[in-house]
């Protein structure tokens, strides 16, 4: 199968978190696991908000799944929305519970779901294959 149609069916994760040893487990999870909603996934990892920003990660022509934590990247979802196309793009922000409250006005401007932390990565996996199918299915 050519690359170009490999990476249509395929979705790129895309976790943003500062704590490494979170990210770590998450990537190590999501690797394993090979998947988000039966489609193959492509893990990248950003421990700063400006890593993110400065990395060239997004292409037009495919899906991706935003795992963000609130500690550093609620703030960036209104420029993130108007720099790129986010019909591909579903984002889901890992909060702590003192961070409810703006978590729940990113959810009503650009975020798809949210989890408190701690959680269980099983369970993160789940609602991203939810968040995967209402968005690219």
């Amino acid at each position: 199968m050519p690359a170009s149609a490999l990476d249509a069916e395929m979705i790129t994760l895309l976790i943003v978190e500062n704590d490494p040893s979170v990210r770590q487990q998450l990537e190590d999870f999501f690797s394993t696991r090979s998947f988000i909603s039966d489609k193959p996934v492509r893990v990248i990892t950003f421990h700063t908000r400006q890593q993110f920003l400065e990395e060239d990660w997004y292409h037009p022509e495919e899906d991706y799944v935003l795992l963000l934590a609130s500690s550093i990247g609620i703030d960036t979802l209104p420029f993130l929305k108007t720099k790129y196309d986010f019909r591909n793009v579903a984002v889901m922000i890992m909060t702590g519970e003192e961070e409810t409250e703006r978590v729940e006005e990113a959810l009503r401007e650009e975020a798809e779901d949210y989890l408190l932390k701690p959680f269980r990565v099983e369970d993160l996996g789940e609602r991203l294959d939810g968040v995967a199918d209402r968005m690219f299915i």
